[in-house]
């Protein structure tokens, strides 16, 4: 689904073998009216683009027109009415042709984030206002947030765009934003740091606005977070290791940045758990203690 016609509302491609047709076909198909959820086929969908089956496809724009422009891979067959009739795997593209280019979405604003402490949990809430743009209705644009710890020199949040220069807020990839249509986000005990964070918005064509001013903190939890004698937690071969040679049963906790429990236990043994590879953020309590630690798998 992508704005195709630069017209506020988003088209469907479908690419597939067609029973109807009786041949692989590309088929685009205009909204009409976006409250009714109504769509009529593009004449394009006969007349330019080849079918594909087993196909895979991409939209992005190539040209840097402000138009979307359609990748497409996959089978075309020489069918009687088959756009090219290739009779084989093909690879191209499409550059379109709409008469109304797009605009980029406008810098986001007012970008504040909020740190609370209580016990040895430490939470950043993150905010920002609604950006607007000339085609997609304000609601449906989404945001990219870049958050990174500059004391490490590590991402958690890659803005996966150009940020700054002349080509601020260029998209490298094609898709929503990373926290999708938010304009608020939490995140749970970040490891110490002096972190940089911004935001763009990006439109119905994926295209990004320019990043807003870089905002600043610092995360540090000394006093906060104790050690446990006896207790050691990392991570071997992708799994997350708990070793716990205290004699005493701990409270454990594993979270992922954002702040959702994967899992919990309330156990005096050792153990192995399998996640899958990412950040994890690990809090035991011994009753008296608590230990938090990020674990990378």
């Amino acid at each position: 689904m992508v704005d195709w016609d630069n017209d506020g509302d988003l088209d469907i491609f479908l690419t597939g073998w067609s029973v109807t047709k009786s041949r692989q076909v590309t088929m685009l198909f205009n909204c009409t009216s976006a409250a009714n959820f109504t769509y009529v086929e593009n004449a394009l969908s006969n007349t330019d683009f080849p079918g594909v089956s087993e196909s895979s496809i991409e939209a992005a724009d190539l040209n840097a027109d402000g138009k979307i422009d359609l990748l497409i891979t996959g089978y075309n067959g020489n069918q009687a009415d088959q756009v090219g009739k290739f009779d084989r795997n093909i690879c191209g593209y499409y550059l379109n042709q709409s008469p109304t280019a797009n605009a980029k979405p406008s810098v986001v604003g007012n970008l504040a984030h909020l740190i609370t402490k209580s016990g040895a949990e430490t939470m950043v809430t993150f905010s920002w206002n609604a950006a607007t743009d000339d085609k997609t209705p304000q609601n449906s644009l989404t945001y990219n947030l870049a958050l990174k710890n500059t004391t490490t020199g590590k991402w958690l949040y890659n803005p996966m765009a150009v940020m700054g220069g002349a080509t601020d807020g260029w998209r490298k990839v094609a898709t929503l934003g990373n926290v999708y249509t938010n304009k608020r986000w939490e995140l749970y005990n970040l490891p110490n740091g002096v972190y940089e964070w911004n935001v763009q918005a990006i439109d119905a064509n994926f295209v990004g606005g320019p990043f807003a001013a870089v905002k600043t903190f610092t995360i540090s939890t000394t006093g906060i977070n104790e050690i446990i004698a006896g207790l050691d937690i990392n991570a071997t071969n992708g799994k997350l290791i708990i070793d716990n040679k205290t004699g005493n049963a701990l409270n454990i906790s594993v979270y992922t940045t954002t702040g959702s429990i994967v899992k919990q236990f309330h156990t005096a043994d050792s153990f192995t758990l399998s996640l899958e590879q990412g950040i994890y953020i690990v809090k035991a309590n011994d009753g008296i203690k608590t230990m938090v630690q990020k674990v990378v798998l």
